[in-house]
């Protein structure tokens, strides 16, 4: 198609990115003209997943891609591999089950084809991956990647990794664990594939650990955590270890601090895990069934802001706070008399203390058909915190969709 007026590159740009993500569109798209079709092609390659069933195929595909089309490469910013076990055929005709990642050579030579990795997402569908499982030319070829100057974000699911391959990547400012494991040291695994002698601690500013917590002595070996920004903790059976260590240990910097715990805690939630009086933004999602009990999330939250409000040079830099959590326990506060909201109210409406606070935020959700009790909930949160309430910063929402959805949606 040739168009009587060029339309500017910006123009384009902002057309293509601002419509959903949409793969027929996009090809179409792509023959209108040369620089539609750029656009477009970065906006195709820009993120790729490969696994997990079909993820060898997937790799073959487009390692032949990259080679015929070598110009593609640049475009991938964003991949996410996921291992499986899946069935290859035997040298006697028969069939047995290997993980992908362990079999596929053309894994190592796609990921030696890209130049300008900006995140690298490691998942295991079935078991978990240990990284000393992996192929020698494979673990050279990730730790290049991890190398990548432009390399900013690495996740894992369910792998095992030691905590020396973080040290490749120098600009490294988000990490993601969800069900892995940071181990310490390299005892037990192969370090030959290793890229050089001198470890660097790439400057963490995002840290979310799901279903599994490295300890901070193994983070601090790899990491520099003193400039954390952001702290996301979720199901976490020893909170009150991680919270208290990594808290004290990033308070200069910390601003947002989420922690999700969706069961009861099983272990007691330390009181002296103060928060630092830089922190803008604090959630806690949980769903219990214990009433002002040492381990209740909303208890460890009630210690935490009165730890601020008591022990403070200043006003604090608090913006928003917001509490997830289920119908059932609010009603069970209501049946307990509980006086938490209450004492909620007290703190937070300090107004020399909390001066930045412009939204406190409820959010109630349940499993079923909850209108009725969602009201009762509603009207007895309200009434316990009228003055933020007259303050017009307080929110009770309605979650509209069960707990275990909101939390897998996170």
């Amino acid at each position: 198609m040739v168009l009587s007026r060029p339309i500017p590159p910006d123009i384009i740009r902002e057309i293509v990115n601002e419509l959903p993500f949409n793969r027929t569109f996009l090809l179409q798209s792509s023959t209108i003209s040369r620089a539609f079709a750029f656009v477009c092609q970065c906006r195709l390659f820009e993120t790729v997943g490969i696994g997990s069933s079909k993820g060898r195929e997937r790799c073959q595909q487009l390692h032949r891609l990259l080679t015929d089309s070598p110009h593609l490469a640049r475009l991938i910013h964003n991949l996410t591999l996921q291992n499986r076990a899946i069935k290859i055929s035997t040298l006697y005709g028969g069939q047995e089950r290997a993980e992908w990642f362990l079999v596929e050579a053309t894994l190592p030579l796609l990921l030696d084809m890209l130049p300008a990795l900006k995140s690298v997402q490691l998942k295991s569908s079935t078991i978990a991956t240990y990284w000393s499982d992996l192929p020698h030319e494979l673990q050279t070829s990730l730790l290049r990647v991890f190398s990548l100057p432009s390399l900013t974000a690495i996740g894992f699911s369910d792998i095992i990794a030691p905590a020396n391959v973080l040290s490749h990547s120098a600009n490294l400012a988000k990490l993601d664990l969800h069900h892995s494991k940071i181990v310490d040291g390299m005892e037990g695994w192969s370090s030959s594939s290793l890229i050089g002698d001198e470890a660097v601690k790439p400057p963490l500013q995002i840290l979310s650990a799901r279903y599994g917590m490295p300890s901070l002595r193994v983070l601090k070996s790899a990491l520099d955590i003193t400039r954390l920004r952001e702290f996301i903790l979720a199901d976490e059976p020893n909170c009150d270890q991680h919270m208290a260590e990594l808290l004290r240990c990033s308070r200069e910097s910390l601003e947002r601090f989420t922690w999700v715990q969706p069961h009861i805690c099983v272990h007691t939630c330390d009181p002296n895990s103060a928060l630092t009086s830089h922190l803008r933004f604090l959630e806690v999602i949980f769903q219990g069934f214990l009433v002002d009990e040492p381990s209740s999330p909303l208890t460890w939250t009630l210690h935490a802001l009165r730890a601020l409000s008591t022990c403070r040079t200043g006003s604090v830099d608090l913006e928003e706070l917001t509490i997830r959590t289920t119908v059932s326990w609010v009603r069970a506060m209501l049946t307990y008399q509980s006086t938490s909201w209450a004492t909620f109210d007290a703190i937070l409406g300090e107004q020399d203390v909390f001066v930045k606070l412009r939204h406190v935020r409820i959010v109630l959700y349940g499993l079923h058909d909850y209108r009725n009790d969602f009201d009762i909930s509603k009207t007895y949160i309200e009434g316990d915190m009228s003055r933020i309430g007259d303050l017009g910063i307080l929110s009770i929402e309605n979650a509209h969709r069960p707990f275990a959805e909101h939390h897998n949606s996170d």
